[in-house]
């Protein structure tokens, strides 16, 4: 016999995802719709309501339900009661019981009309069940949901026919034409179908709700599977890790694919950490999952993203969006990107000196010391460094990008820096600051707190637009000067 959706949808997507569209279980291969649709049903509770009305024809003369289950055979009556609700029980197997029954309250949460057929002791179970034969709608429950997001018509045989609770296809007008508009305003409730569109972060493929929690080049990745070129992909969770960013890690080939096919050296570093070692996943008491190669540690993961790493000879790094925490080991990456990601757990963070680029625009929560003395190119912009006990700059680096960054303090030496954009930046608390005379460029547009003298007459390209000069001199070429919008300087 098939599984209830019930028992399908609360083993796969929880318990109280199966509660929240129990009013829903009528709809036509509903485990199958919301496969996909992660662990938290409210935002499809509209969508699945669209799915679950019906077409209402309007009268013009609104008939009672009562008197039209009457003409059409049946001796109908409404079940505002507990008693009431099951006083139909008696015409049910044992092994065929509704499940009404034994919700005590569902006269509450629902409008309730049980019928029985007034010929009831001469209708025979046939000994091949069909869901909308005599037997199967001699007694029958139409029940709609008192908020309006849907209707199920129930069968006699219950859960031992495909959609019992679809019985008539759902429709009251099937079993006697007007009896919809009478059921609607009978009770004051819409109960019909109306277009509604699902949600973000939600997409439909095949009919298929996915909840999806990245899309990275036209591929969505949601829990355990991705969707590429209208194709869902599901993950084997047995082998398949994700990692985030769209990378996923196979356990038994030791390798790392991309679905999104990006132009990205994460992966190899990750292959590089494992290949030829004795793997294992330990699961940790607060919910992540450890990647172990003989021994050690490779990468914590939680939430289908990684949150801690050690992989530290890899020739690039991209960690962007990540929420890190724990240890971050990135002494050998030659360019690492951190851009966007919270790193305000990360207990210890060691980043290689000597990189050819180190990328931590939009970061919140860097703390102890920030060496980057031999890094060529520095981008740091938005972040805060209040929390960062000393910042190691290189003084001879090509470009250093600290626009709009909160808490800097100590000295910054960029004495030979050859691009410089400390625009909009907080240097209020800076003790010391060095700028290159002979720059390429240096913007100081909006900067704060610019304090000291500073001979910048042969840099080639100089912003001063919108900063505060009150305590800063600087002498400069007035014909070379540029401004934030473009032009020229007289």
């Amino acid at each position: 016999m098939k599984k209830e959706p019930f028992y399908i949808i609360k083993n796969r997507n929880g318990e109280r995802f199966a509660h929240a569209i129990q009013n829903f279980m009528n709809i036509p291969n509903i485990e199958e719709i919301v496969h996909f649709a992660g662990k938290d049903a409210t935002p499809l509770l509209l969508y699945l309501k669209s799915l679950n009305g019906i077409k209402i024809i309007d009268q013009s003369t609104h008939g009672d339900p009562i008197k039209l289950l009457n003409m059409a055979g049946y001796n109908a009556y409404i079940a505002d009661t507990f008693e009431k609700q099951n006083a139909i029980k008696k015409y049910f197997q044992s092994n065929e019981e509704l499940c009404t029954f034994k919700d005590e309250y569902r006269f509450e949460r629902n409008f309730i009309i049980n019928a029985v057929r007034k010929n009831i002791n001469k209708i025979k179970r046939p000994d091949t069940p069909s869901r909308d034969d005599e037997y199967g709608t001699s007694v029958i429950s139409i029940q709609i949901a008192k908020d309006g997001s849907g209707i199920i018509i129930t069968n006699r045989y219950n859960h031992h026919v495909i959609n019992p609770n679809k019985t008539f296809d759902g429709n009251p007008d099937n079993i006697i034409p007007g009896l919809s508009d009478a059921l609607k305003h009978r009770f004051n409730i819409d109960f019909s179908a109306r277009t509604v569109l699902l949600p973000k972060p939600f997409i439909l493929v095949d009919n298929q709700i996915c909840k999806y929690n990245q899309v990275i080049d036209n591929v969505f990745f949601g829990d355990d599977f991705y969707v590429k070129n209208g194709k869902i992909t599901q993950l084997d969770k047995g082998r398949q890790i994700q990692l985030g960013n769209g990378f996923i890690l196979d356990l038994h080939t030791k390798t790392v694919s991309n679905p999104a096919c990006l132009p990205d050296e994460f992966g190899n570093a990750i292959e590089s950490a494992i290949r030829n070692k004795k793997i294992q996943v330990i699961k940790n008491p607060d919910m992540t999952k450890s990647l172990v190669a003989d021994g050690e540690k490779v990468f914590d993961i939680k939430d289908n993203m990684i949150v801690a790493i050690n992989t530290p000879r890899a020739n690039m790094l991209d960690l962007s969006q990540k929420n890190l925490r724990g240890y971050l080991n990135a002494s050998y990456v030659n360019d690492l990107f951190l851009n966007h990601s919270q790193i305000k757990d990360v207990r210890k963070m060691l980043i290689n000196p000597h990189a050819e680029s180190i990328n931590m625009d939009y970061i919140h929560g860097l703390n102890g010391t920030i060496n980057m003395y031999d890094v060529n190119t520095i981008n740091a912009s938005h972040t805060d460094f209040t929390k960062v006990k000393k910042l190691i700059l290189n003084p001879n680096a090509h470009d250093v990008d600290l626009s709009y960054t909160t808490g800097l303090h100590g000295v910054l030496n960029m004495e030979n820096v050859k691009h410089i954009d400390l625009s909009y930046a907080d240097l209020t608390k800076v003790s010391v600051l060095k700028l290159n005379p002979r720059a390429v460029s240096i913007n100081l547009n909006g900067t704060v707190g610019l304090c000291g003298k500073f001979d910048l007459r042969y840099v080639k390209h100089l912003d001063i637009m919108f900063t505060d000069l009150s305590h800063a001199k600087i002498v400069c070429d007035i014909k070379k000067l540029a401004f934030s919008n473009g032009h020229s300087g007289h």
